[in-house]
């Protein structure tokens, strides 16, 4: 953990007697993608942090194949994937989970025409595994 360009070691994450204003931290951890941003500081401050796995390796290609598309996208995004989807989640650059949602399909579609322009984790988990992929959202 970073703050305010300090490193922390791991497990360390009460910061105290921090001045009131706007910092900015680092989450890293081998094999997951790193969180970057900034939180205002004027009291008591929970900077909740989803950590999504960098996962590489793709031990069956045929079943784990996905389809995300446009991409970039402006007002909805198409999901097909090799094998049945159970879950479909969408995170930020920052970590949170902005969209979420069970299913039992090949193809899923997200309407994100409201979501904020930026870079996008969407994470689709099937019977054979965890696929994720970085996807733009645009206006």
């Amino acid at each position: 953990v970073t703050f305010d360009g300090v490193m922390y070691d791991p497990g360390h994450y009460v910061i105290d007697d921090v001045e009131e204003g706007t910092y900015d931290y680092m989450v890293e951890r081998d094999g997951f993608f790193t969180v970057e941003g900034t939180v205002d500081v004027d009291s008591d401050v929970t900077v909740e942090v989803t950590l999504v796995v960098d996962d590489v390796s793709v031990p069956d290609t045929e079943a784990l194949s996905l389809k995300v598309y446009p991409n970039p996208a402006q007002t909805t995004l198409y999901i097909e994937a090799g094998a049945t989807i159970t879950e479909i989640r969408v995170i930020d650059m920052l970590g949170q989970v902005v969209y979420t949602t069970a299913i039992d399909d090949k193809r899923h579609e997200i309407r994100v025409g409201n979501f904020n322009t930026g870079m996008y984790f969407i994470q689709v988990t099937t019977g054979q595994g965890i696929i994720t992929h970085r996807v733009q959202i645009a206006e």
